[in-house]
């Protein structure tokens, strides 16, 4: 049985999901990867079935929007596989304004950014 607080995360992840596709959407960007640590939240968009919880009017939301893309892939990471996502978004519970980063990011997050594709691609 899934808690109140579980359900919670997923509203939370999935309206960041949302309004990261919007986000990208507004840059014109076609193709798109995204990568979350929550799985049941990558497993819902994923689905083909409806989803009648508290997210599911938020997934409906993702996958309509997502449809607008030429590529899109939902893909879960766990949170140790992408330590740059899970460090902005730490950075980002510590804001009182919603901040975006194109092609400048803080230096730590840059550091972890190149460590993280070392392990993908390495030297």
């Amino acid at each position: 049985m899934v808690t109140s607080l579980e359900q919670g995360f997923e509203l939370i992840m999935a309206k960041a999901i949302f309004q990261g596709l919007e986000f990208v959407s507004d840059l014109s960007l076609h193709r798109i990867i995204v990568e979350c640590d929550n799985k049941i939240v990558i497993e819902k968009i994923n689905a083909q079935s409806l989803d009648f919880s508290e997210t599911g009017t938020k997934i409906r939301d993702i996958k309509v929007l997502a449809g607008l893309f030429t590529f899109y892939e939902f893909c879960f990471v766990g949170r140790n596989g992408n330590q740059p996502a899970h460090a902005l978004a730490v950075e980002g519970m510590k804001a009182s304004l919603d901040r975006f980063w194109v092609e400048d990011a803080p230096v730590t997050i840059l550091s972890l950014a190149a460590q993280d594709r070392c392990l993908v691609e390495p030297l």
